[in-house]
């Protein structure tokens, strides 16, 4: 599945969840604060997306949170109930594997975050 049709698909769940979204062109960026300059007119939250693998690799996750929040992974490992200390960050590897995307990719802006975890080329909002 290209790229196009990720996104296509993603901004599908977004909408049928009734979250709104603003998608915006931006050269490629690695950090947040290499993003900030180009959406920092938008209205509403910005957010960075985390790619996580439990410990023994059973699971992965894309977790998007607001950009300017600290994420505590073994607070977030208890409630994905994976345990604590057993969330890593996935390699790029296994993110195009399962996204088609590698870093870089598109970013989400939106009024609320949601954890999305990726099974194979489906997405399920947990």
């Amino acid at each position: 599945m290209g790229s196009a049709d990720l996104r296509t698909e993603l901004e599908n769940l977004l909408k049928s969840l009734n979250i709104d979204f603003v998608s915006v062109e931006h050269p490629e960026v690695f950090t947040v604060e290499e993003m900030m300059p180009h959406v920092q007119h938008l209205h509403g939250a910005v957010t960075k997306n985390l790619f996580l693998k439990d410990k023994k690799k059973k699971g992965l996750w894309l977790v998007s949170v607001r950009h300017d929040r600290q994420v505590n992974l073994n607070d977030l490992a208890k409630k994905l109930g994976v345990g604590s200390g057993n969330l890593r960050f996935a390699d790029e590897a296994a993110m195009l594997e399962k996204l088609g995307w590698v870093r870089a990719a598109p970013r989400l802006s939106r009024s609320s975050a949601t954890r999305t975890r990726a099974s194979g080329s489906s997405w399920t909002a947990i």
